[in-house]
């Protein structure tokens, strides 16, 4: 049907893009950290970004095969249910042409496991056999070996892998006179409550940012009238982070945590699920529970402690430097 120059390769690099056709912003803080990394190793090439979130067609596999390297970049966003799970609309007959794939700096679904074995050979049919893949959490190397797959190293996300470390440990040790916090309304207790009620003691100005489409209903349910949510988008978030003097971060949404420290800005990511905890086991990132908020936020806020995040230097480097010698699939 198609001739060998339709596949032909060029100088090009494919980005699985976790920001396109996203419900979240913390999407599209992984995808520009991912892409900066990726215009620092390949500065003379060309990018296309092909989504993650919905299926592939035509064009998306002709530029996967044209491509010298496919990246799967960032997001919680392997599992050995391949068939079923949605995270990755990764299809049977996506694994005749998208395959070879590189991961940087993702991270496993959910703590759940089960017998999955076609998922498990097409998860082991995606990926690069060669390759050094990097995963931002130590659970996340340990199920991929678990799936047979042990060319792994663990990086820490890439969001992080820019962070000025000793401007964040040179932090005053005090608590702020602002806070803006993050809820995930896909995923609540009654102990978002609790967090904002205790934000509204602490602080004089309380600000939410919405990061996910759905959040900005919940986040003014919480604060009640006592605080207000700025604009949704990541510029506006941006934008605040960037203004705002005295300003501390507490919520739910990883990245939004993430990026609050990119700006320099004192963050304490409540762990809601195994992404946040387990990066934060690895980097030192600073968590709170959510079961914990009860016993230990107004502790935490009151006398924050230095920010000691720990990078894995040398696997981040030998992620990168294998590009230096790495041919392109056939």
């Amino acid at each position: 049907m198609f001739s060998a120059e339709y596949w032909e390769k060029t100088n090009s690099v494919v980005i699985l893009d976790p920001a396109v056709a996203t419900p979240n912003s913390g999407d599209n803080i992984i995808s520009e950290a991912a892409m900066r990394e990726m215009l620092d190793i390949f500065p003379e090439h060309f990018f296309s970004n092909i989504p993650t979130h919905e299926i592939l067609g035509t064009r998306s596999y002709r530029l996967v095969r044209q491509s010298k390297h496919s990246i799967l970049a960032g997001s919680n966003i392997l599992t050995e249910d391949m068939v079923r799970d949605r995270g990755w609309r990764y299809r049977l007959q996506d694994a005749v042409f998208v395959k070879d794939i590189i991961t940087l700096a993702v991270g496993w679904r959910s703590y759940r496991s089960g017998n999955y074995p076609i998922g498990r050979r097409l998860l082991k049919r995606a990926l690069h056999p060669e390759a050094l893949h990097s995963v931002r959490d130590a659970y996340t190397k340990q199920r991929l070996e678990e799936a047979g797959i042990p060319n792994v190293v663990n990086t820490g996300c890439v969001t992080m892998w820019r962070l000025d470390l000793p401007r964040l440990a040179a932090l005053p040790k005090k608590l702020g006179k602002n806070v803006i916090f993050t809820i995930n309304a896909r995923n609540t207790s009654e102990q978002d409550q609790h967090m904002v009620d205790t934000l509204c003691d602490l602080y004089e100005n309380v600000y939410a940012w919405p990061q996910g489409i759905f959040d900005r209903p919940y986040c003014d349910k919480l604060l009640a009238g006592r605080g207000k949510s700025i604009g949704q988008s990541l510029q506006a978030y941006d934008a605040f982070l960037r203004e705002t003097e005295d300003l501390d971060y507490v919520g739910h949404r990883l990245h939004g945590g993430i990026r609050a420290l990119q700006h320099n800005v004192r963050a304490l990511v409540v762990a809601i699920d195994n992404r946040a905890a387990e990066i934060g086991r690895d980097t030192n990132l600073p968590i709170i529970m959510r079961d914990e908020i009860a016993d230990t936020l107004r502790t935490r806020i009151e006398n924050p402690g230095e920010i000691r995040i720990s990078l894995p230097q040398a696997e981040i480097d030998r992620w990168r430097d294998q590009f230096k010698t790495m041919a392109a699939p056939e």
